[in-house]
């Protein structure tokens, strides 16, 4: 039997994390390896960084022997740390690693490049051992968050080093030896996976700790001042425990608002022994934000749901990110036993969903197939993002039939497709039926193996990345190993630095023109006297809107190429028939474009209502909560449409489906339509519904009108699945448009169940 023992949650850096790499045994041919994409193409590992020696490949460098990265930061100069330990348990040892732009070690860095330590004692007696979970740098000093551990190599407090940037010398302004630390002792069992930095200089360090008369761990948060102390205006003298939500909590990730409040990231395992992913946000003082709610279990201060398609076996988040919009991204991992997704989720500010983002703010990837042995530690899956103006990065590891594990760095556009031009494809049924195959969005990179048997090793990942300066690069850092979850390692377990080739960014806007100068007041009037008022002589129709008089500028009409009108993106999330409170309760969201009101009819006993309705465009959806007669309450269900009338810069839409108060549990799939012009569609859905799940596929063509392909694919057994080959002249139709296609997956509903139709949106291509 395969040994599986749990591992302590690989930590994240201040920006969080993902990303590659590629290492090839001896002798073998790295051109062999298919997922990579061609030197200097999106998503491609760069040529020039690292030793490029074999067994390495181009755009790698490794740490030293025994060591693993954890966290990554990128200097304003270009060069990079990487934050990890060596060792294991109570003979582990923080260590910061700077390379150079080029991959090298830095050897004005440390000894040779590396900075160890710190020297413990003081308030860390009777630690034995320490490491680094986060690095950031703030003004002349590189901020480390890390751990202790005991001699028993158990958890035993947080810790915080300040070091010189000049040198990686310990900064003696920072609590007089450039090391603080807090909640010690193994009777806490604290231990740290996150740090974060605000522009004040203040450390947060989120992680878990046990507190006093408990068994088990709990979400935990401290925040240091610039000088080492713990800072008193925060928590309860400088540290938080969060709220009591589950049987143990630990947190994951960390960032900071502008505004000072914390958002963190995480799980915690409830009383069945589930794992569920959860959102903290935090105020400036520490205590929880009662705007910062939602998921499927949230409440004040907490954001907590189940990510996996089937069931709460686990769902996490591993990392947290901030736009300069305020909008949150986060990333993790959900799933079962036997199988298991790469998940992003968007808030914005307010904490609702981001309905332009995925499905309902949500996008899944597979990370693992049945079969994959994603019972290991840690569990394959997204464990990190990075956003950047127009991209939102994401990466980890993936699995296939327990054999093998691949490390993957997806890019997704700002809807959440997969961003084409980016990574290369596995190429169908690679080594055994691995389904990890794609023509656009994903680098998947194997490493550590044979080339006719590549793999990563079990605890092979990538735990951090960062953008590089001007946002032309991605440096990742993180770990090979063959070690199984919390076994032994191998003697040649080793920290690695990779660098990638970002996507391109558009440019940013041009600046808006200067005002026209303010014209010189006219000259007082001069000479005779103006004349009297007198007829007013019309000029000849010739030359009315000559150059002297232009004439008023016809607005361009709805589908003329002179105009740009985007899809509504409409769509009913929620359509329930409330009995008792005799109410239709129904929320639809739409593009933050879209302006003006929605008309709605409900029909049900032989009646319909119908009524308008506004659309709420900072909160880009449009919220029903309407008493209805007694006699359709009565009937628990009926026919919901909602019409859309379009306005100067939005497409007209109608939706209908059913209203009722049974969920029909349609998981949907994002359409994907191949490069030979096969889409593909398949999904889940309650099994007493009956019928079809319909897909529609919508794009404009070049003169601006909308084309929908509509498809049925039959429910069968709880599941759905759709295969069609578009035909030749659809596919050059398609190739044509102007724009995205996008697509609605939707179930109408079922009557004799009373089950509610439910539909999902998904962009299918990109631009063009």
């Amino acid at each position: 039997m395969t040994d599986v023992r749990r591992a302590r949650t690989i930590p994240l850096g201040l920006i969080a994390t993902s990303a590659l790499l590629l290492l090839v045994g001896p002798g073998a041919s790295v051109a062999a390896q298919p997922g990579t994409p061609a030197q200097g193409t999106p998503g491609s590992l760069i040529d020039g960084f690292g030793d490029a020696k074999p067994p390495l490949s181009r755009g790698v460098a490794l740490g030293p022997r025994d060591s693993r990265f954890r966290a990554v930061a990128v200097q304003g100069d270009g060069r990079i740390l990487a934050a990890g330990q060596e060792g294991d348990g109570a003979g582990s040892q923080l260590l910061v690693a700077r390379y150079t732009t080029t991959g090298q070690l830095d050897a004005s860095f440390g000894a040779g490049g590396i900075a160890r330590g710190p020297a413990l004692g003081g308030d860390e007696a009777g630690a034995a051992g320490s490491y680094a979970a986060g690095v950031a740098v703030h003004g002349n000093r590189i901020l480390v968050g890390g751990g202790l551990i005991d001699a028993g190599g158990r958890n035993a407090g947080l810790l915080v080093v300040s070091l010189n940037l000049a040198d990686g010398t310990p900064d003696r302004t920072f609590d007089e030896d450039g090391m603080a630390s807090a909640l010690t002792g193994a009777a806490r069992s604290a231990s740290a996976n996150a740090i974060a930095v605000d522009s004040a200089g203040r450390i947060t360090v989120a992680g878990a700790a046990r507190p006093p008369s408990r068994s088990e761990t709990r979400a935990t948060v401290a925040r240091w001042q610039g000088g080492g102390t713990l800072d008193p205006a925060f928590g309860h003298s400088g540290i938080q425990q969060l709220a009591d939500v589950g049987r143990s909590s630990e947190l994951a990730a960390a960032a900071v608002t502008p505004d000072g409040r914390v958002v963190l990231a995480g799980s915690l395992t409830d009383d069945f022994g589930a794992t569920l992913a959860m959102m903290y946000r935090l105020g400036p003082s520490g205590v929880l934000d009662p705007s910062f709610h939602g998921g499927q279990y949230g409440s004040a201060g907490v954001w907590l749901t189940v990510l996996s398609r089937n069931g709460a076996a686990f769902s996490r988040l591993n990392a947290v990110a901030l736009a300069g919009d305020g909008t949150i991204v986060a990333a993790g991992t959900g799933g079962n036993l036997s199988s298991a997704d790469s998940v992003i989720v968007r808030l914005r500010a307010d904490t609702a969903p981001d309905a332009a983002f995925g499905e309902g703010g949500t996008v899944r990837t597979l990370a693992a197939s049945q079969n994959a042995q994603v019972a290991r530690q840690p569990p394959p899956g997204a464990s990190g993002v990075l956003v950047s103006p127009a991209t939102v990065y994401t990466g980890g590891s993936v699995e296939a039939n327990g054999v093998f594990r691949l490390l993957s760095l997806s890019a997704f556009d700002d809807a959440g497709g997969a961003l084409r031009g980016f990574g290369a494809d596995v190429g169908a049924g690679y080594k055994g039926g691995m389904p990890f195959t794609t023509a656009f969005g994903t680098t998947y990179t194997f490493a550590h193996g044979a080339g006719d048997s590549p793999y990563s090793g079990p605890m092979g990942m990538t735990s951090a990345i960062a953008g590089t300066p001007g946002g032309a690069g991605i440096v990742a850092a993180g770990v090979l190993a063959d070690s199984i979850g919390g076994g032994s390692p191998s003697a040649d377990r080793r920290g690695f630095v990779a660098r990638y080739q970002a996507a391109p960014q558009p440019p940013p806007p041009p600046p808006p023109p200067p005002p026209p100068p303010t014209p010189p007041p006219p000259p007082p009037p001069s000479g005779p006297a103006p004349a009297a008022p007198g007829p007013v002589s019309t000029p000849p129709a010739s030359t009315l809107g000559s150059t002297t008089s232009p004439p008023a500028p016809v607005p361009a009409t709805a589908g003329s190429s002179s105009s740009v009108r985007y899809a509504a993106k409409l769509q009913i999330a929620r359509a329930g028939v409330l009995r008792s409170a005799r109410r239709l309760n129904v929320l639809a969201p739409i593009t933050a474009r879209a302006s003006g009101k929605v008309g709605v009819a409900f029909r049900a006993a032989g009646r319909t209502e119908r009524f308008r309705e506004s659309i709420d465009p900072a909160n880009r959806r449009v919220r029903i909560d309407r008493r209805i007669p007694s006699s359709q309450a009565r009937m628990k269900t009926g026919i919901l449409t909602i019409t859309y009338p379009g306005d100067a810069d939005t497409q007209p839409q109608k939706v209908r489906l059913r209203a009722a108060q049974r969920h029909a549990a349609l998981d949907a799939g994002r359409p994907q339509i191949s490069d030979s012009g096969r889409l593909t569609a398949e999904g889940s859905i309650s099994r007493r519904a009956r019928g079809v799940v319909r897909v529609q596929v919508l794009y404009d063509t070049p003169g601006g009108d909308t084309e929908t392909l509509h498809y049925r694919a039959r429910i069968h057994d709880g599941g759905y699945r759709l295969d069609e080959q578009l035909s030749a002249t659809l596919r050059a139709a398609v190739a044509a448009r102007r724009g995205t296609v996008h697509s609605y997956t939707l179930f109408t509903g079922y009557l004799p169940e009373h089950m509610r139709g439910e539909m999902a949106s998904f962009q299918v291509l990109g631009p063009r």
